[in-house]
């Protein structure tokens, strides 16, 4: 759905905050500048088939596996990029 799949193997942080904002914003239907990447998704309105969507996103922009429960294990924007750039970084 997003647009913005264009990241480098390697993505820093910076780059996938970018990236995943611009994803939840698509799914959410608002502008990436309105979400807060501290406020747990699902108070941003993200329902689980949104959720969903952005995990099979992640897997195929990333090429890494994720959990379907990845938008509740870790609920912000912050905590999802933390934990993906913990997880490319290993590869």
């Amino acid at each position: 759905m997003s647009e913005t799949s264009d990241l480098p193997v390697l993505p820093t942080k910076q780059e996938l905050h970018i990236w995943l904002t611009q994803v939840v914003s698509d799914y959410l239907g608002n502008p990436p500048e309105t979400l807060d990447p501290a406020r747990p998704l699902a108070e941003a309105g993200l329902d689980s088939v949104y959720a969903l969507s952005v995990c099979s996103e992640i897997e195929e922009t990333l090429e890494v596996p994720v959990e379907p429960t990845l938008a509740w294990d870790h609920p912000t924007i912050d905590a999802i990029v933390d934990h993906l750039h913990g997880v490319i970084s290993t590869r």
